[in-house]
């Protein structure tokens, strides 16, 4: 028979010693849990620099400054290489061939649906820790071109997702939670 006196709520004690299940065995424990860090060397190639100062044949370019650009850069970037990971050529090993390396897209579809940022990309591996970004052009229009086989990795509020351009549409590959 319960009382009318509050219950003391029942703790859940963790043990760090026990063993729980992981992605590879059923009996393992917990060592330690450890950040990685990397450093990223971003460069904004000629094109994209006149297109910040002088913008277009259309006019001043809005929406691409290099502040924002290196926001979405930053947001995005453990996705790239996350999804370079588990897909292979988003990220470029040497020996580097610029003619075939493969260029990506960032689109930040957080703010704005219609006139959404889009940021051209190469990401090349220096070092065990050291990525190269350059930025090749950006532009705030939905009627950015795509090539084809392209990568595109679009930026939610809640998730990233990795998309590839397919015979003329977005197939979608994967996605990550943002975190």
């Amino acid at each position: 028979m319960a009382g009318d006196r509050p219950r003391i709520p029942k703790e859940n004690i963790i043990d760090p010693h026990q063993y729980t299940e992981n992605c590879c065995s059923k009996n393992a424990r917990r060592i330690v849990v450890k950040p990685a860090l990397f450093n990223s060397d971003v460069w904004a190639d000629k094109h994209y620099n006149i297109r910040v100062q002088h913008g277009d044949d259309n006019g001043a370019r809005d929406g691409i400054e290099i502040d924002v650009v290196l926001e979405l850069i930053d947001n995005t970037f453990n996705h790239v290489i996350n999804y370079s990971l588990k897909y292979g050529k988003i990220v470029n090993f040497p020996p580097f061939a610029p003619p075939k390396s493969t260029r990506i897209v960032l689109q930040d579809l957080v703010d704005a649906v219609e006139d959404f940022l889009n940021v051209a990309v190469e990401y090349h591996f220096l070092d065990v820790d050291t990525y190269e970004i350059t930025v090749w052009t950006a532009m705030t229009n939905k009627a950015f071109r795509i090539r084809e086989g392209q990568y595109i990795i679009q930026l939610h509020h809640d998730k990233t997702i990795l998309h590839q351009m397919v015979k003329g549409t977005y197939q979608q590959l994967h996605s990550f939670d943002r975190k």
